[in-house]
């Protein structure tokens, strides 16, 4: 379940005005899953060629715990489905880091690997959220791999109660080559619900 469709997290979305960037005129959101407490949802930019997605759920545990588990780079490949490797490549501060990772694609796509500006930043209101831009400039490029020049999102952590965190996972990424849409239909639907499953697993055991 850890590792079987989470490959476009890092190939197909993008994050709407929290980093500044803004796309064409889209189309409106659709709900494509509602199970288990998790949502997602998806939509086309105007030129058709790009899928946003946005996930989101509720998870009852504090913010501080969740951040941690999202912060930890080296280990989320355990809950990111199909991410075969993450590490800090260079860290500016506790709350900003560039992160170099590399994803497993199926025959016949060669594998995609990323550069993110990751930053945390909180506000007046204690709601948290982990911007992604991508740096791809900043890691030299790997044999055998694509890098993906356009990949930005971000996790937003909203208290909900005492004992409770509302997340959303919004990601976008130009993969780079054309693909076909059942594959990215099933990436971007069931790859960010398996990792918000995982996600709610990992935080909310005893």
């Amino acid at each position: 379940m850890v590792r079987r469709v989470n490959i476009f997290i890092y190939l197909l979305i993008i994050s709407s005005g929290l980093m500044g960037f803004v796309l064409p005129v889209q189309s409106e959101w659709k709900l494509r899953k509602d199970k288990d407490g998790i949502k997602v949802y998806t939509r086309e930019s105007s030129d058709g060629k790009s899928i946003e997605f946005k996930a989101t759920t509720s998870i009852q545990q504090n913010s501080d715990k969740v951040l941690a588990i999202i912060n930890k780079t080296e280990e989320l490949h355990k809950w990111q489905t199909n991410l075969e490797e993450a590490k800090v490549i260079k860290r500016i501060s506790s709350t900003k880091w560039y992160e170099y990772s590399w994803i497993d694609l199926p025959w016949p796509f060669a594998n995609r690997d990323a550069v993110m500006l990751k930053e945390v930043k909180k506000d007046s209101n204690s709601d948290v959220t982990v911007s992604m831009v991508s740096k791809p400039s900043a890691y030299p490029v790997q044999e055998d791999l694509i890098r993906m020049n356009t990949a930005n999102g971000f996790w937003k952590l909203t208290k909900q109660n005492s004992q409770g965190v509302n997340v959303t996972y919004q990601f976008y990424a130009d993969p780079e080559i054309n693909m076909p849409m059942w594959l990215i239909n099933m990436f971007i639907v069931d790859g960010p619900f398996e990792t918000l499953t995982n996600l709610k697993e990992l935080v909310e055991k005893p």
